[in-house]
């Protein structure tokens, strides 16, 4: 992973799998149990990004252990683990636990898909209206892809602004490269979660 303010390597394309022994021996935590709670968090800043350790505006300590786990054990060091965690970081703030931990899921399971099939590279891309274009066009999306949608239009066009507008004029240059970009295009403003037969289809005007 990159330094600086987490801006990824250039080139970059698929998720990578953390090693075991990046966060202590398997099974040494338990985040299932509450009563281990100092522990995962200090298992998940063992496996945070030093960038994003002392990030303005957030507080790590105040993310569910169940979010912690999923990007301790299915993101790991993927090319999007930093753009990732300052999502739901900045989305944490009044958002019930299992809410975060399921956007969390539909927004790894998205970039992931557009990485990997879409041919998207760097952070940057997923401010462009060709990306998402390229992304629906000439199918139906099921109601999972859908999900995705919304769970990058909430957190790139309420959570992240949000957070930014708390942040100095100088703050918000530095982490402009960090965090998810805008969409350029209403897509994900303009689909209805669930569609007939369960498929995505655009929302009435």
């Amino acid at each position: 992973m990159s330094g600086g303010t987490g801006v990824e390597a250039a080139g970059a394309t698929s998720p990578t799998v953390a090693p075991k022994d990046a966060i202590g021996p398997p099974g040494k935590v338990n985040f299932a149990d509450p009563a281990q709670r100092s522990a995962h968090v200090a298992t998940f800043l063992a496996w945070l990004p030093a960038t994003l350790h002392d990030v303005p505006g957030i507080d790590w300590d105040c993310l569910p252990s169940a979010v912690m786990y999923y990007l301790i054990n299915t993101v790991g060091y993927s090319v999007d683990a930093e753009a990732l965690a300052l999502a739901l970081g900045c989305s944490a703030t009044g958002t019930r636990g299992s809410s975060l931990y399921h956007k969390g899921v539909d927004l790894f399971t998205l970039l992931r898909r557009l990485r990997n099939t879409h041919g998207v590279q760097h952070l940057s891309e997923f401010g462009s209206s060709n990306t998402w274009d390229r992304y629906v066009a000439g199918r139906e999306l099921s109601p999972a892809e859908v999900s995705g949608l919304f769970a990058y239009a909430s957190v790139a066009d309420e959570a992240i602004p949000a957070w930014l507008e708390t942040l100095s004029e100088a703050d918000r240059r530095t982490w402009a490269p960090a965090h998810l970009p805008a969409p350029a295009s209403a897509l994900p403003r303009t689909l209805e979660p669930v569609g007939a037969h369960g498929r995505g289809v655009p929302r009435a005007a």
